[in-house]
């Protein structure tokens, strides 16, 4: 199993964590521990042995009375100092019982998961878990010696591939882009273009396109590296400063996508700190969904700009309860009345606080609304790779590599069907209603015992900034209209 996520962070953490057995492993460069307090306590009341590693600076030190008291429940909290004064243990992974793995750019905050651009990788593969599993012990005695890693080759068409390094980043980074051919999008919170330059020339000269997007930030704005910014559009490349609404929020990504075929995705950013002194990770895959989620991803970053992220995260709250107040656009095929022959699809918008929930908006459009979102499946022909992969690949100058007939697993199709249904979705966004909405779902029901059955509203897409408030499945009552 592979994936990776760019919300609800915390759902998807605290979700693993409840699966835990025996044992789980943290290494984050930054906890806001009361967030994870009761998922931290109910592993400790489990008898789950919790290691955690986090960074020795100063911003985890106001949380040294919950961190004092999860060592008295039994935990094990590390603070990693590292050798140089200005390198940080800057990792962002975690191990659960040695059968899963969730890394990314993701540090475990409230800024992170309500803020940021993020993304967090989850995989159960052994052999990139004991790479983790190694680092881990190592971060606990930092002053160790570490062997220099090897850097591994890509594998030709239809090999899969999933490797983790923890050193190395540099020459890893440069070999991957000296295979490009057509096509490099990178999407790094900072990035040295000083340690980069020739790199990236030379791919411009070579006819690569070259996307880059980092955030706006002031290491980013240094003057050598926006004179070699400018140096880089005159020859061709694109690059773009994302401004997020404030100066605490960022584009917080570390990616890089060659060729559609190979994604680079971690916790270093492209500079002599990440490169060289922090405690950092980075994989590598060639994985067709990750990859695919990647590039979506980078196309939305593109688009964005600060007033679209402060409309996202914009937040009104109930005057009653004072809870925030989220909008549901719930999609129901509205079935024909004597007179009209004819389905349609019916958008009925809610507004939800935690004391009350009231229809704002409802209207009536064709029903292909419905029935595309409820077709998503259709895509996937015998559970081969998603029809429509040829055309893909040639509107795509052939980036995307050829699967040869690959057949999906059961999860696989899910994955891609999740992604399909909120790639629509996404496309959708501002021609649903005159509202802002939070979340989109559908009616389903199920069988429970021999025959009664549950109904329920499945949520199939969130708004990214408002995701952890906003649970996957919600009772069908909830909704006044269902009653």
């Amino acid at each position: 199993m592979l994936d990776i996520y760019f919300d609800s962070f915390d759902l998807i953490v605290k979700r693993y964590l409840e699966q835990a057995e025996r044992h789980v492993r943290i290494a984050v460069a930054w906890i806001n521990f009361r967030m994870f307090e009761d998922s931290f306590s109910a592993l400790l009341r489990k008898g789950v042995a919790l290691e955690i590693v986090v960074d020795a600076g100063p911003l985890n030190q106001r949380y040294h009375t919950d961190i004092q008291a999860l060592e008295d429940k039994g935990a094990s909290v590390t603070f990693c100092a590292m050798p140089h004064k200005r390198a940080i243990m800057h990792n962002k992974f975690c191990v659960i019982d040695g059968a899963w793995a969730l890394a990314g750019s993701y540090n475990w905050t409230q800024n992170a998961t309500a803020n940021n651009y993020e993304s967090l990788t989850v995989t159960d593969d052994s052999r990139v878990i004991g790479k983790f599993l190694e680092e881990f012990e190592h971060l606990k005695q930092p002053a160790r010696p570490v062997q220099i890693e090897p850097i591994f080759p890509v594998p030709q068409t239809g090999g899969s591939l999933l490797n983790v390094y923890f050193r190395n980043f540099e020459e890893v980074i440069k070999t991957r882009l000296k295979s490009a051919r057509k096509r490099v999008r990178i999407a790094v919170a900072w990035l040295n273009f000083g340690l980069f330059f020739e790199d990236f020339a030379g791919l411009l000269s070579r006819g690569v396109r070259l996307e880059i997007v980092i955030s706006y930030q002031r290491f980013n704005l240094w003057a050598d590296n926006m004179e070699k910014i400018k140096a880089l559009r005159r020859i061709g490349a694109t690059v773009k400063l994302l401004a997020m609404p404030t100066a605490r929020m960022y584009m917080h990504h570390k990616f890089c996508l060659i060729d559609g075929a190979l994604a680079l995705e971690g916790s270093c950013n492209w500079t002599q700190n990440g490169l060289y002194r922090n405690a950092e990770f980075l994989m590598e895959t060639n994985s067709p969904l990750l990859i695919e989620k990647l590039r979506f991803e980078f196309e939305n970053l593109k688009k964005s700009e600060k007033s679209y992220v402060q409309y996202l995260q914009q937040r009104s709250c109930c005057e009653d309860c004072h809870a925030p107040i989220l909008n549901f656009c719930i999609l129901e095929e509205d079935e024909p009345s004597i007179t009209d022959v004819v389905y349609h699809t019916q958008v009925s918008v809610y507004a939800r606080c935690d004391c009350s929930t009231k229809k704002i908006s409802e209207l009536f459009v064709d029903r292909s609304l419905f029935d595309g979102l409820m077709s998503m499946g259709d895509r996937y022909d015998d559970d081969l790779y998603p029809v429509g992969w040829e055309e893909l690949q040639e509107l795509l100058s052939a980036e995307i590599p050829d699967r040869g007939g690959a057949y999906l697993t059961d999860e696989e199709r899910q994955q891609w069907i999740q992604f399909d249904t909120a790639k629509y979705l996404h496309s959708l966004d501002g021609s649903l209603s005159d509202y802002q909405i939070h979340a989109v779902g559908v009616e389903g029901s199920r069988l429970y015992g021999r025959h009664d059955e549950e109904f329920f509203v499945a949520i199939l897409w969130k708004n990214r900034f408002r995701a952890s408030e906003i649970e996957n499945e919600y009772d069908r009552d909830e909704f006044y209209h269902l009653y």
